[in-house]
């Protein structure tokens, strides 16, 4: 009986362990996103380009994830923002967030927003 008590144990261990997923949960993307909106709307142009950069990257990671009320801000940001490249930079993130092809080629390996850009901008416009 013990045995047989081991075994149904350790086989609902591994079950679980097979199952178990590393994404997180729709609650936090949408606190992410709370908190993304807050940042666009930033004094600060170098929050408001790595704010664009996480949207980007949350988009190309999470492609079914809502993201309505952010773009939305980023449509905003990239009318009517003070600085040039936070301008240049939504409207990059505003293709990824409206093309599916543009979405898949954003470079989640790129470690600096501004050679993600770089990067991001050169698939869009120079495909090879």
């Amino acid at each position: 009986m013990k045995k047989l008590f081991i075994v149904l144990i350790l086989t609902l261990l591994a079950t679980g362990l097979t199952f178990a997923k590393e994404t997180p949960k729709d609650s936090h993307l949408e606190i992410a996103a709370k908190n993304l909106v807050m940042s666009l709307k930033s004094d600060n142009a170098g929050v408001r380009n790595s704010a664009l950069y996480q949207i980007a990257k949350i988009r190309a990671q999470y492609p079914d994830f809502d993201l309505s009320k952010v773009e939305k801000e980023v449509e905003k940001v990239a009318k009517k923002d003070k600085s040039a490249i936070v301008r240049v930079n939504a409207n990059l993130v505003d293709t990824v967030l409206n093309d599916k092809t543009a979405e898949s080629m954003v470079n989640l390996a790129a470690a600096e927003p501004q050679e993600f850009f770089s990067d991001l901008y050169n698939s869009i416009y120079y495909p090879n």
